[in-house]
């Protein structure tokens, strides 16, 4: 993950989101990317500020805070989501 500016911080940050195999709090992401946790909440803001840029993804926190992405509705058609196996 490269890193660096905002975009890339953006970038890498829901990257990792969608990797992690269970949400992820702020410090638990920070940790296992070797960031500081500010950088970590800043991108997490920056994707709740500009969900155009996040899109086809979106942050879901659960009851702990811990966060995941998962995928914006609204770009596929609901026969499309059901070919893909969506309930």
């Amino acid at each position: 993950m490269a890193g660096g500016t905002t975009a890339a911080v953006f970038s890498d940050t829901l990257t990792a989101l969608a990797h992690a195999v269970t949400p992820r709090t702020v410090d638990q992401s920070a940790h296992a990317l070797g960031w500081p946790p500010e950088r970590v909440a800043d991108a997490l803001d920056s994707a709740e500020r500009h969900p155009d840029i996040a899109d086809p993804v979106a942050l879901r926190y659960d009851e702990t805070g811990a966060c995941t992405v998962t995928t914006t509705a609204g770009r596929l058609t609901p026969a499309q989501l059901a070919a893909l196996g969506h309930p």
